[in-house]
């Protein structure tokens, strides 16, 4: 095999294994908005309350885990998410929404921007967040009593697009650093 089919199919395989979640339009983020992203599998409730005989989200309550199955983040109100490893943190705020999916029986997809960050590590250059693959997690669908509460189980995928560099990956199911630099450096390396 010459050296031009090797690196035509080293440039490839790292573009391959650079690819981004498949997600419906209505919540894909602005192309070249982003030059990465992280995506985590959860799973939690959705908690509901009562204040006027109809059931309201309160707040998520949902652990993030990496490929390995560790807890790499915890979701709660805000909407918010921290990391476990290194603290860094992201709120988000709605931008779109699919509806819910499946004839009601799961929550929205759900595209967020970030409303702020804090902290050095995996959440710390996020500029958006997207939902997607839930099952689970809505309200029930009947009347309730003022002042009662519900949680129900969801599971769901959470992709954490970033701009700049992140100062770790966290072990999430797929993470692209689309750099020009770094196909270089390993044709490059192909070479020698």
């Amino acid at each position: 095999m010459n050296t031009i089919a090797v690196l035509g199919i080293t440039f490839y395989a790292i573009v391959a294994a650079q690819t981004l979640p498949a997600i419906d339009a209505v919540i894909t983020p602005p192309a070249r908005d982003y030059n990465s992203f992280v995506s985590f599998r959860a799973s939690g409730t959705q908690n509901y309350t009562c204040p006027n005989s109809t059931w309201v989200l309160l707040t998520p309550d949902a652990k993030l885990f990496n490929t390995n199955n560790a807890i790499i983040a915890n979701h709660s109100a805000g909407p918010t998410w921290q990391s476990t490893t290194d603290g860094s943190l992201v709120v988000g705020q709605l931008l779109n929404s699919t509806g819910t999916i499946h004839g009601g029986s799961n929550i929205p997809w759900l595209l967020l921007a970030a409303k702020s960050t804090s902290g050095r590590g995996i959440f710390s250059n996020v500029k958006y967040i997207v939902r997607y693959n839930t099952v689970g997690g809505v309200a029930p669908n009947t009347s309730c009593a003022t002042n009662s509460a519900v949680s129900v189980a969801y599971t769901a995928d959470y992709a954490f697009y970033s701009v700049g560099n992140s100062t770790g990956s966290g072990n999430g199911a797929s993470f692209a650093s689309i750099s020009v630099l770094s196909v270089i450096i390993a044709l490059i390396a192909i070479i020698i």
